[in-house]
């Protein structure tokens, strides 16, 4: 199974009590894309992300929005969060659709996404 690896936090932006966190991430994606989508871990227990900065990780994920993604031929994939049960920080995954192809169909399995950075806007607790 792929995973997403996040590779730089940009910024975060924790509110009052209730009112959640927003953080603004890098994220390189797997080696070989899973059809359904590829899991994305933001929570406390991925060492990475909490060695990049420890107020980035999620306790709960309510959503993700693309930003941007490089190189520049890489903008054929447009990424949709798919989350997981009860929004769980590691159980949500990015579900890939290629723009290139007629039926906007999701990415091929096992497609090398090793190279590709997307940048994400995670929303959660």
């Amino acid at each position: 199974m792929g995973t997403f690896t996040v590779t730089s936090v940009r910024s975060i932006n924790v509110g009052s009590v209730g009112t959640g966190k927003r953080a603004v991430i890098e994220a390189t994606g797997p080696a070989s894309y899973d059809t359904g989508g590829s899991l994305i871990d933001l929570s406390s227990a991925n060492a990475v992300l909490v060695a990049l900065d420890s107020q980035a990780s999620f306790t709960t994920v309510r959503g993700i929005a693309p930003i941007g993604v490089s190189p520049h031929g890489s903008d054929i994939y447009r990424p949709a969060f798919v989350p997981g049960a009860s929004g769980g920080p590691a159980l949500g995954k990015l579900k890939l659709r290629d723009l290139s192809a007629g039926s906007d169909a999701e990415v091929a399995s096992t497609t090398d996404l090793h190279t590709t950075t997307f940048v994400l806007e995670v929303f959660g607790t």
